[in-house]
């Protein structure tokens, strides 16, 4: 008895797995497609299983949700692009800023030293 209730969780769990890959295989499927060949494969599919107004309200239903999720998905890549360029002009910025700071300290190192160098010369009397 046992073993009868693992191979029917086992079973379950797979036909599980198995519907969660044909679902994603299949809105992959349809986002490729266009509105016209969506509503073709709808009505070849439910041909004769539903009337025809609620055939054109599951085509309608169906588009408007793989159009919602492309865009979602679309306005997402969007946002990160921005934020990747905004970034980047960020980093550049700083870049820009610690290569001048480096160049200043450099220019004052250098004025400190001849400043030195010429108080050296002038204790020494050469």
């Amino acid at each position: 008895m046992k073993k009868l209730f693992k191979l029917i969780f086992v079973l379950t769990l797979v036909g599980l797995v198995a519907a969660a890959v044909a679902s994603y295989v299949s809105k992959k499927k349809l986002e490729t497609m266009t509105d016209d060949e969506i509503r073709e494969f709808l009505a070849s599919k439910l041909q004769g299983k539903v009337g025809d107004e609620q055939l054109e309200t599951i085509q309608n239903s169906v588009i408007a949700g793989v159009r919602k999720t492309t865009s979602a998905a679309q306005s997402a890549q969007d946002v990160i692009e921005d934020a990747i360029d905004k970034a980047a002009d960020a980093a550049g910025d700083a870049v820009d800023a610690v290569s001048d700071a480096a160049a200043d300290v450099k220019d004052a190192v250098e004025d400190a030293a001849s400043d030195i160098a010429d108080e050296i010369d002038d204790a020494t009397g050469a």
